[in-house]
This record gives C-alpha cells, sequence and structure tokens, in this order.
C-alpha cells in the first residue's frame, strides 16, 4: 500500500502532475508504508492493484498509465494465479 504525491504544504500550490506521474509515484519504495529492503521493481511481481485517484481523472487516463507502467517494467504481474 502506497500513497502519492507526500509533498510539503509549502509545495503543494505549485505541484501539478500528470496522471502517468501519479501513478508511477504510487509504486516508488519511498511512498510504500512498509519498507522492503530488498524490493525491486523488475523482480518483484504483484497479483493485482488498485489505483485509486480524487479530483478528475477519468478511467481512460488512470487505465493509460497503468498499461504505461507494465510497459516500462515499472510493475510486472504474476504470469497466473489460482483464482483466476
Amino acid at each position: 500500500s502506497s500513497m502519492a504525491p507526500l509533498i510539503a504544504k509549502s509545495k503543494k500550490d505549485t505541484y501539478n502532475p500528470e496522471v502517468q506521474q501519479l501513478t508511477a509515484e504510487c509504486f516508488e519504495p519511498q511512498n510504500m508504508f512498509v519498507k522492503i529492503l530488498d524490493f525491486d521493481a523488475e523482480e518483484d511481481k504483484y497479483m493485482a492493484i488498485s489505483v485509486g485517484y480524487r479530483g478528475d481523472v477519468k478511467m481512460k487516463e488512470g487505465n493509460a498509465a497503468v498499461n504505461w507502467l507494465k510497459a516500462n517494467k515499472k510493475v510486472s504481474f504474476v504470469e497466473w494465479c489460482p483464482t483466476g
């Protein structure tokens, strides 16, 4: 589980990320709530992810951002899981 962006109050007025950048920040190790010392985004795999946005973010933008993460090997998924 993670949360992004984590920024200082003083920078909130000037920080305006795109959906893709915001989504990528969610999967950065420093923004995760649990610290895994040997975490490697290319080697470690996810069974599933769920990304929730606040504000005016279209589903198409969110899906495109997650597909960009997968294409650029920022996240990878298991090939098979027993539940389908």
